[in-house]
């Protein structure tokens, strides 16, 4: 079984975006075993799918019409979401929350499991803990040509590191202008590169579009599907981007 987690300690850079999509298209693509730990005290991805069961109760939702021409998956990926409506911040629940992801763990039900973190330092310092505790093996960055964004991507890579996590990092919501200037986002890797953090090849652009919620016309966001077609019209670069985090694995 393989732990990973999409983090930046800045908000809004895709963190649960890719949370969703990856665990979509490990589960509807790659048919693999996934659970997600949705970790957020008011937990965003287990409401997505209570709203798309919801959805899928009107047939003439963009969900319902597309899973009518793809077919319903045999089944949905498991979502647990252990800090809903209390902090597992103190030792105490911490410990709680360790010994039951352990006891999950031997039991072997799962091929990935995909933490999603909410943003903030607080966050940050719970990562720690599950880092140091040897509960995720991977941590995969987001990273655009944002100061801050980049400072707090070092701050991460430099954490997991510390704790013998593996660590890559990935060029998030760039735009077209920035992937064609030779040398542009090179010049961004640099000082990542000069303590010999990695950046995985694939750069993420259009990022917008992969929030499109399956409320809406050629939706990319879903946890019931992985809506290959609407995919690749909006955000190409995703499927190369997984796959190749599925190399690094």
């Amino acid at each position: 079984m393989k732990t990973l987690c999409f983090f930046n300690e800045k908000g809004g850079v895709g963190k649960t975006t890719h949370s969703v999509l990856f665990s979509s298209f490990l589960s509807y693509v790659k048919g693999l075993r996934v659970l997600v730990y949705d970790m957020e005290p008011e937990p965003r991805i287990d409401r997505m799918r209570r709203s798309e069961l919801s959805l899928l109760e009107d047939p003439s939702s963009a969900l319902s019409r597309y899973l009518d021409r793809v077919g319903l998956p045999v089944s949905y990926y498991d979502i647990l979401s252990p800090a809903s409506g209390s902090s597992l911040a103190g030792s105490s629940g911490f410990d709680v929350f360790q010994d039951e992801f352990w006891n999950m763990y031997d039991k072997d039900l799962y091929d990935y499991v995909i933490f999603d973190f909410p943003a903030g330092r607080h966050s940050s310092s719970f990562l720690g803990k599950c880092f140091a505790s040897g509960l995720i093996d991977a941590c995969f960055i987001p990273v655009d040509t944002d100061s801050m964004t980049r400072r707090c991507a070092f701050f991460t890579a430099d954490m997991a590191r510390k704790n013998d996590v593996a660590v890559r990092l990935f060029w998030n919501n760039v735009s077209s202008s920035e992937i064609s200037n030779e040398g542009f986002l090179d010049l961004g890797e640099v000082i990542f590169n000069n303590h010999s953090f990695e950046f995985l090849k694939t750069r993420v652009k259009c990022f917008a579009r992969a929030r499109r919620d399956s409320d809406s016309r050629l939706f990319v966001r879903s946890t019931v599907c992985f809506p290959i077609r609407y995919v690749d019209l909006n955000c190409p670069s995703l499927i190369p981007l997984y796959e190749e985090i599925l190399g690094t694995l």
